[in-house]
């Protein structure tokens, strides 16, 4: 095997995956709508992991390391993202009832877009995975497809668990009034995980 460590890898990933952020905030919205809008989002959100996962493979991790207007660019982009997404869910669209919004590509683009545009799965990925890649292995990449395997397990199972959580907890309200506090409460926790991403970044603290 080409890993090693595997459980120690298992028991990180986990802690990684369960920390909350703008990717948990988008699927719990959507599992608010409905089961189908959440598991198309967690495609997407899974698709972009493995495209990253990629691109680390390849080294593009220690470009973007080097460059890091490219680094600034990235998470500038994401940052608006996340406000956007999240002024999208405060205020639904017009003329069609939240619950019932259609769900399709458009939830697998929010969620390829989401983590696209974020640069720092690029970089964990590049320098978590290699930690439990045997060094003396010859077959590297695929000790790195190995990996991403694992970790996009976890991370289906965890989005998996969150999405029953919260249509389970819809099924028992009593009328639309928590339904739509919670989706607010997660609009506004989208937009203020993106303002605070915004004033991390390096130019605009210069």
């Amino acid at each position: 095997m080409p890993i090693h460590h595997v459980w120690a890898f298992l028991a990180a990933a986990a802690f990684v995956i369960l920390v909350p952020g703008p990717a948990t905030l988008l699927v719990a919205g959507e599992a608010q709508q409905g089961r189908r809008g959440a598991a198309l989002t967690t495609l997407g959100i899974v698709l972009g992991d493995l495209v990253l996962i990629g691109l680390s493979a390849a080294g593009v991790a220690a470009l973007v390391t080097r460059w890091s207007g490219v680094v600034d660019a990235l998470a500038a982009a994401g940052a608006l993202y996340v406000i956007h997404l999240g002024a999208r869910m405060w205020r639904p669209q017009a003329g069609a009832a939240p619950e019932h919004r259609p769900a399709g590509r458009h939830a697998v683009a929010r969620g390829l877009l989401l983590t696209l545009t974020n640069p720092k799965p690029i970089l964990f990925f590049g320098a978590f995975f290699p930690l439990f890649i045997d060094p003396r292995a010859q077959r590297w990449l695929e000790g790195f497809a190995l990996l991403g395997l694992l970790f996009e397990a976890l991370n289906i199972a965890y989005f998996t668990a969150l999405t029953f959580s919260i249509e389970r907890l819809s099924r028992v309200r009593s009328s639309g009034r928590v339904q739509a506090f919670v989706r607010r409460a997660g609009a506004l926790a989208l937009v203020g995980c993106g303002a605070w991403a915004l004033t991390r970044l390096d130019f605009l603290q210069r």
